[in-house]
């Protein structure tokens, strides 16, 4: 059989793979045969392609939700781990579509690192940040969201880390 194109999946970089879970829009026939590729949304690169063939058979579901949870503020949780050797998660939340700049800061207020500078869509986002080739010392997470819609108000936050070697 056939393969249609890749089906996009609008928002996966939001999806938090700590619970394990994934989601995929699939189009309303009764079998689709699909193979699932790993794309990393910011710097536009394949991760993974399976050698598996997946059958998603339409006519055996017994339930579909359309519920897509959407954040109701902005937020940017404390890194985890912390302190931490040498990579940490942070995770942030958006209410509405933004233009997000995630950056990493020294103690003294220069600008080291720059984990995201992008659109994002509405949703929960985990980023990691690799500080192998960084001193051990405090370091400060900032995030500046503003919505693309400009009557809703934007946000910055920040928070202290700490990388200890």
């Amino acid at each position: 059989s056939t393969f249609p194109d890749w089906f996009v999946i609008e928002g996966a970089d939001s999806i938090s793979v700590d619970l394990g879970e994934f989601f995929w829009k699939v189009p309303k026939t009764p079998t689709t045969f699909c193979k699932v590729r790993i794309s990393d949304a910011v710097q536009k690169s394949v991760i993974d392609v399976t050698d598996s063939i997946f059958v998603i058979d339409t006519t055996r579901l017994t339930s579909i939700n359309n519920h897509v949870q959407i954040p109701q503020e902005y937020n940017l949780y404390q890194n985890y781990p912390n302190p931490f050797n040498p990579t940490t998660t942070i995770k942030f939340d958006l209410p509405f579509t933004s233009i997000v700049k995630l950056n990493v800061y020294n103690i003294l207020g220069q600008e080291i690192a720059t984990l995201v500078e992008s659109n994002l869509n509405a949703g929960y986002y985990n980023y990691k940040w690799d500080a192998s080739k960084f001193a051990s010392g405090v370091y400060i997470i900032r995030i500046d969201a503003s919505p693309i819609e400009k009557s809703n108000k934007g946000f910055i936050s920040a928070k202290k880390v700490m990388l200890l070697k």
